[in-house]
């Protein structure tokens, strides 16, 4: 498993991926600290540290699981494990995610200490977002045509579209993290972007 933190601070994302680590719960993970040294947004930052080749035939080789962590969130003891473990579960399910502040219901309801079990959803947001590595082979790099939103959710509805996977949400597992306002012009031109793309969704 990498967890990846994307971050335009180096020493932020080093104590988040130090944290993270402490307090994942699972054995052979190591976290890469990518920072965003462009400033060409998120997702682009996010594609450049998946473990992700592609092969002559033009399909994808990945080789490990993936966990996108943003450099603000704030984990509790055994976070990754009970991430994964419930993902692992669930064999129609490429991703999963968990409670936390953000704009994407019913992620955003979820509370510290939630008895609710795990449940399908339409989409997770990217803040903490667990990947399964045949997710990131059949669908290869979140569309870079989405800046910096969007494209997490693009991921997850491709997967249901195209290979009928679903992401599931952990309500038990609680990651707190900043929830700011939208940057500009990023988040405009993101979402014209994504809303042509999914009107009427499929």
């Amino acid at each position: 498993m990498v967890i990846i933190i994307p971050t335009l601070d180096r020493m932020m994302g080093i104590t988040a991926a130090n944290r993270a680590l402490h307090l994942a719960g699972l054995e052979n993970v190591r976290a890469v600290v990518a920072v965003d040294e462009t400033r060409r947004g998120w997702t682009q930052n996010v594609n450049r540290n998946l473990p992700l080749t592609m092969n002559q035939n033009g399909t994808w080789t990945a080789n490990d699981d993936v966990c996108i962590l943003n450099d603000d969130c704030q984990v509790r003891i055994g976070w990754l494990a009970s991430l994964w473990g419930e993902l692992e579960d669930h064999s129609d399910c490429w991703f999963a995610g968990p409670s936390g502040p953000c704009r994407t219901a019913p992620q955003n309801t979820g509370q510290p200490n939630d008895e609710r079990q795990a449940q399908r959803v339409s989409h997770c947001a990217g803040f903490c977002l667990v990947v399964k590595r045949e997710a990131i082979r059949a669908l290869g790099p979140l569309d870079k045509i989405f800046s910096h939103y969007g494209s997490d959710v693009d991921w997850q509805w491709r997967a249901q579209r195209d290979f009928d996977k679903h992401t599931l949400w952990i309500p038990s597992v609680y990651v707190n993290h900043g929830l700011h306002d939208p940057h500009e012009p990023w988040f405009t031109a993101d979402n014209i972007e994504f809303w042509k793309r999914w009107k009427g969704r499929w």
